[in-house]
This record gives C-alpha cells, sequence and structure tokens, in this order.
C-alpha cells in the first residue's frame, strides 16, 4: 500500500526565542531531505503593536501586549502563505498563536503545535492580568483541535491537559532544542584551582535575576570567581568587581566562543518557560545552578547535572560550595555533558517530533 504524504510545513514564529528554535529545526530538515519537510518562518505583524495595553506582573513588571488578538493577527498573515490552503498534509507550528490561524485557513490538516507555556499560567503563574476567561476558552479550543501537541516542559503540558479536554497521549513532552552537541569543541579538563567563570545569559535582566546576580557577585563571589554577563548593554554596570559584560552576542558567538571557557552557569531566573541556555551549557559540559521555577527547574537534574536552589537564600552558597569541592563540579560538567548527547542534541530532539508527526500521517492515509 502506498502510504506517501505530500511535503510537511514548518513554520515558526521569529519572536524571542524561537527564531533560534526554528534555525535548528531548519538546519536538521535540510540534513534529511527525504523527511519532505518545507520551511516558512513567521514574523509577527506590528499591526497589533502600534496601540498597545501594558499588563503588569505580579512583581509590577511592565509588559507591551497588543490590543488586537494573536490569533486574529496570525490568521490574517497566515493566509499569505504560499499554497497553503492545498500543498502541505500536515503543518508543524510554533506557537499556539499562529496555529490558531492556519486552523481557520485549513479546518481539516493535521496541526502539531510546539508551545513552552500558556495563557493559563501566564495568567496564574507570571501575573499576566488581562488574560480573561474568552481567551483561555479559545487557546482551549485550539489545543483540543490540534493533531499532536509538544510542549517544552512538563509543567506547560499539564497546563494543556489541565486546561483542555486533550488525551494526556496527545501531548509530548520534548526537551529543550539545543545545538548539536557533536559540534562542540573539546574542552580542557576543569582546573582543580584557580578562579571559577561564572557564565549569565539572559536578555531580560531583571526578570532572569539579574538584580541578585550582581549582589552575590559583589558580596561573595568576586573573591573567587569571574562572573560573565550576557545581556543587553544598558543594563552594565561597571563597578561590580570581577564582572565582564558581553552586551548582546549572536547565539553562535555565544555557544562557540564564550560557553566553552565557562566553569558553571547560574540562571536564578523568576520566571521561566524552559531551560533552553542550560541544555546549551550542559554541551559543553557546563553544568548549571537554577532557581526552582516554573520549567526551568526541569533541565537540570538535582545533584547530579547541576544543583537547583530552592529560594535565593540557597543560590549563593550552592555556588560557593561548588568552588570549593572542585571535584564534584566536575563530576557534574561529565553528567551534564551526557544527558546533553543524550537528550538535548538538535537532531535527536528533531527526530523525536518527526517520529510523532510521521506515525500519525502513516496511520491517517493508511
Amino acid at each position: 500500500m502506498d502510504c506517501r504524504t505530500g511535503p510537511i510545513l514548518l513554520t515558526l514564529t521569529t519572536s524571542m526565542g524561537w527564531s533560534i528554535y526554528g534555525e535548528r529545526l531548519l538546519q536538521e530538515a535540510n540534513a534529511h531531505p527525504n523527511d519532505n519537510i518545507t520551511f516558512q518562518s513567521f514574523t509577527p505583524s506590528q499591526m497589533g503593536r502600534r496601540i498597545s495595553w501594558q499588563p503588569r506582573y505580579a512583581d509590577r513588571v511592565v509588559s507591551s501586549v497588543g490590543l488586537i488578538d494573536p490569533f486574529t493577527v496570525a490568521y490574517w498573515q497566515a493566509a499569505q502563505i504560499p499554497q497553503f490552503r492545498e500543498k502541505y498534509s500536515a503543518a508543524i507550528v510554533a506557537t499556539q498563536n499562529l496555529a490558531a490561524g492556519l486552523m481557520r485557513l485549513r479546518p481539516t490538516l493535521p496541526i502539531f503545535i510546539i508551545l513552552d507555556v500558556t495563557r493559563e499560567l501566564y495568567r496564574n503563574e507570571f501575573g499576566t492580568k488581562r488574560i480573561r476567561s474568552p481567551q483561555l476558552r479559545r487557546e482551549r479550543k485550539v489545543f483540543e483541535r490540534a493533531a499532536h501537541i509538544f510542549a517544552a516542559s512538563e509543567w506547560a503540558a499539564q497546563s494543556v491537559i489541565r486546561t483542555s479536554d486533550i488525551a494526556p497521549n496527545r501531548v509530548t513532552v520534548i526537551p529543550p532544542l539545543s545545538f548539536r552537541c557533536d559540534r562542540a569543541p573539546l574542552r580542557a579538563p576543569l582546573a582543580s584551582s584557580g578562579r571559577l567563570q561564572l557564565l549569565f545569559v539572559g536578555l531580560d535582566f531583571k526578570r532572569k535575576g539579574g538584580a541578585q546576580l550582581l549582589r552575590w557577585q559583589r558580596e561573595c563571589w568576586h573573591q573567587f570567581a569571574d562572573l560573565h554577563i550576557v545581556t543587553r548593554a544598558c543594563h552594565s554596570d561597571l563597578s561590580c568587581p570581577n564582572t565582564r559584560w558581553y552586551g548582546e552576542v549572536d547565539n553562535e558567538n555565544l555557544i562557540f566562543e564564550i560557553m566553552p571557557r565557562m566553569d558553571l552557569l547560574v540562571h536564578p531566573a523568576e520566571r521561566e518557560c524552559c531551560g533552553l541556555v542550560v541544555a546549551e551549557a550542559a554541551g559543553h559540559g557546563v553544568p548549571a545552578v537554577v532557581s526552582a521555577v516554573n520549567g526551568l527547574q526541569e533541565t537540570v537534574q538535582h545533584n547530579t547535572t547541576g544543583l537547583v536552589a530552592r529560594n535565593n537564600y540557597e543560590f549563593p552558597s550552592l555556588v560557593s560550595a561548588l568552588e570549593r569541592d572542585r571535584r564534584r563540579l566536575a563530576i557534574l560538567s561529565v553528567n551534564a555533558k551526557t544527558l546533553a548527547d543524550q537528550k538535548y542534541s538538535s537532531n535527536r530532539v528533531y527526530r523525536q517530533i518527526l517520529d510523532v508527526v510521521q506515525s500519525h500521517l502513516q496511520q491517517r492515509k493508511c
């Protein structure tokens, strides 16, 4: 029986960290032409941003959000995807906003959604106040209409299941999609003495715990560690001792120039959907100390590939303990690299997604 299917559309938003995610999936798709993938990036329209309201997170952080529902904007833009109405046999889409637009254009098309957060989580855990019940119901319908959902964390997956009438076997937790770990350069063995090289990465400096980080460096860590910070230049504070500020750097430079020289990633985020930067660091054998929040903590196996701090009081002491116990740090490094090779490498995550999609299409056609 001939069960061949037509091309599969892979389309991801270019906003936030999804552009990196899309680039890595595209590289894997290009390396596997028999998968019959057509890639289309999606840049959210500026239309909804010209008129905006400003919801406040629970800690008074302000974020500008368009007045026009992103589902509606995505529908208008999705109509511009070449040959979408008749060409494709399925679509792999990030995120649910774009998926909603495609569903309106092709109601019977199998659509597979990749997401890292839901509106329920934005409202209940991030404290975004202006997400109302109608918006939650609309997202629920999108989830229930999807052929399958790939969630970037168990935290996000449970939200999908909790807020929609969808069977758990239609939701798959996928790990953070890192770079191909076989591209990682060889690192020198961790030194048993000398100054520790700490790395922090986060453009949203406040939400990712930047203020606490500087306080800990001033009060304690500067005595034994050099802190390397990759963030927007506007956050630079040259008064912080033994701290190097890089500003914004492109992902290739971060991954292959900066990360391999580090000993430990520090990520004291207040809110975080998933631990992509943790997975990237692990690909170089750089373990992480992270805060116990949202989907972030799932990327670290506590006491095996890194450490999870239960609160901000514990965080600085965990880093100091690793400075004193370099053997323990070296073990965490080896374990982090092993886990990354087995789980986070882009070729493995790509294949995990494609296996589910292709199995669904084969069953549907045959």
